[in-house]
């Protein structure tokens, strides 16, 4: 199989800056409630209704399980607190005899349009309304 060196070597930092060209200072690494790093395609809005930051991306959302979570901090703040939410569980496969994570946890064919599901992003409506995508 494939190396996993690039997804254990993934993370997700904050990086903090009073303009868009920098300079950026680093805030560190964002850590889940369950002690994990997160990497990969992470996607963050504002709630227009609550001003909650909203943070899409792939992991375990704490006491939910794998998949696409959301990571809300209601204060709006990138420093948190966070509260988990697990959007759509995706779960380890077997296919074509490699061991897929992302896989969707109730998939029996794997050659589904979306057998493999990955980089998920989203929209906030005005409304607060969320529509997430995926490839």
């Amino acid at each position: 199989g494939a190396s996993d060196a690039f997804a254990s070597n993934a993370g997700l930092h904050l990086l903090r800056s009073t303009s868009p060209t920098g300079p950026f200072e680093d805030l560190g690494e964002e850590i889940g409630l369950n002690g994990q790093s997160f990497g990969f395609r992470v996607d963050a809005k504002i709630n227009p209704v609550d001003g909650a930051l909203l943070l899409l991306t792939e992991g375990y959302a704490h006491g939910d399980g794998f998949g696409f979570i959301f990571r809300r901090s209601a204060s709006g703040s990138a420093l948190g607190p966070w509260t988990e939410h697990l959007v759509y569980e995706l779960g380890m496969r077997v296919i074509d005899g490699a061991e897929d994570w992302t896989a969707d946890a109730a998939m029996v064919d794997a050659d589904r349009w979306d057998c493999r599901l990955a980089d998920p992003t989203f929209v906030v409506l005005d409304t607060g309304e969320v529509l997430v995508g995926y490839r």
